[in-house]
């Protein structure tokens, strides 16, 4: 359907690849990786591959900034409604990330649930999203994209506020799937405006490169938000108590209430930051003209 629809791009000989960027920050984001992950054992942060990851990502950026023909033309940041909603884009799909990861964990390993129950936590998103993209594009183009991403960060910071107090109350069908079913209300009103503000915030005959630049942000968010979280979910779950490990099956006593304890403190964490996204939202990001 897309090829009958869409003419193909035309050529370009003489724009080559970037693949120097392209292998900078492809080492940048394994090291920063292999760093947060706590890759060296007793130690929460492997700080060696770590800083070297920090120090190829300046070299991204100055490669960027001097090279004909950039993967990240960093002018494009000189916007601030393009600016702005990368920056709550990393946010908000770090915050979702951290959900979509540890939320099974916690249902499985520490509630005992079976995980067709687990995957229906999830459900809400696969309904809202599809449902209600286009009218939240179209509600962009009235009204602008920053107010309906507030709104939808802000219903998705209230949820993984929800999902913080209930979490130890342990019943999935009356506080834990509504918890979710918000934040998927807020997600669709999130998905669509996103692409609204980031094709906005552009000329046209660069629209192509700013939705790949969007899409690589969401993406770190994801990988950024397991390496970090990850290594503070378990220093949670053994300062809550827990003898085992945060997502592992264990019968030994406190392990349900410690990973419960660890991840309503993950929840409040990307609450704040989701709030912080969409408040940000709300300033900077402006109606295309």
């Amino acid at each position: 359907m897309i090829l009958t629809k869409v003419a193909a791009d035309p050529a370009r000989p003489d724009h080559p690849l970037d693949l120097l960027g392209a292998a900078l920050i492809t080492g940048t984001l394994g090291l920063i990786a292999l760093g947060l992950t706590g890759a060296s054992e007793g130690h929460a942060v492997n700080w060696t591959p770590a800083l070297a990851g920090a120090v190829l990502f300046l070299g991204f950026l100055a490669w960027e900034a001097r090279s004909r023909y950039p993967m990240v033309p960093l002018d494009l940041f000189k916007n601030a409604s393009f600016s702005a909603a990368n920056a709550a884009t990393f946010l908000i799909y770090f915050a979702l990330s951290t959900v979509m990861f540890f939320l099974p964990m916690t249902l499985i390993a520490g509630w005992g649930l079976p995980e067709i129950m687990a995957s229906a936590a999830f459900a809400p998103l696969s309904v809202f999203i599809p449902l209600l993209s286009t009218k939240a594009g179209a509600w962009a183009d009235d009204y602008g994209p920053g107010p309906l991403i507030a709104l939808g960060g802000g219903l998705v910071a209230l949820s993984l506020a929800c999902l913080a107090i209930t979490t130890p109350m342990q019943n999935f069908w009356a506080l834990t799937l509504p918890s979710t079913a918000l934040m998927g209300l807020g997600m669709a009103l999130v998905v669509a405006p996103l692409s609204t503000a980031i094709m906005g915030a552009v000329p046209s005959e660069r629209s192509g490169t700013a939705s790949g630049i969007n899409n690589a942000v969401s993406r770190v968010a994801g990988l950024v938000a397991v390496a970090v979280m990850g290594t503070l979910a378990g220093t949670l779950y053994a300062g809550a108590g827990g003898s085992g490990s945060f997502g592992a099956f264990s019968d030994t006593a406190g392990h349900a209430d410690a990973m419960n304890a660890a991840f309503a403190v993950l929840c409040w964490i990307t609450a704040a930051l989701t709030a912080l996204g969409a408040v940000g939202a709300y300033l900077f990001i402006r109606k295309p003209d």
